[in-house]
C-alpha cells in the first residue's frame, strides 16, 4: 500500500495536530505572506512559541503543504494569494 499524506508506512492513520483555530488562522497567513524554502520550527518560532511552532510543522506536514523534509510542496502556493513582493512583513 503506497502511503498518503494522511496515513504512516504501517498502514496506521496519522492523526491531526491540534492547533487553535485563531493560530491555525495565524499559520495562514504566516504561509500568505512568506516564501519558505524550508519550514521548520525554527523559521516558526518568530511568529509561535517553540511547542505551537513544532505543532505548525506538523500540521503543514499533515495538509501536504510540506514534504518530510519541511519543503514546501505546489500545494502551498495556493496560499500565496498576493505577490510577496507587495506584501510587507509587519513585526508587532
Amino acid at each position: 500500500m503506497t502511503p498518503t499524506p494522511n496515513t504512516e508506512e504501517k498502514g496506521k492513520k496519522t492523526l491531526p495536530p491540534y492547533l487553535s483555530l485563531a493560530k491555525l488562522q495565524k499559520l495562514i497567513e504566516v504561509i500568505s505572506r512568506t516564501n519558505f524554502k524550508v519550514v521548520n520550527a525554527t523559521v516558526l518560532k518568530s511568529d509561535f512559541g517553540a511547542t505551537d511552532a513544532s505543532i505548525a510543522v506538523g500540521t503543514l506536514r499533515f495538509l501536504n503543504l510540506i514534504n518530510d523534509q519541511g519543503v514546501p510542496t505546489e500545494n502551498i502556493k495556493k496560499f500565496h494569494l498576493r505577490s510577496i513582493g507587495e506584501v510587507q512583513v509587519e513585526k508587532k
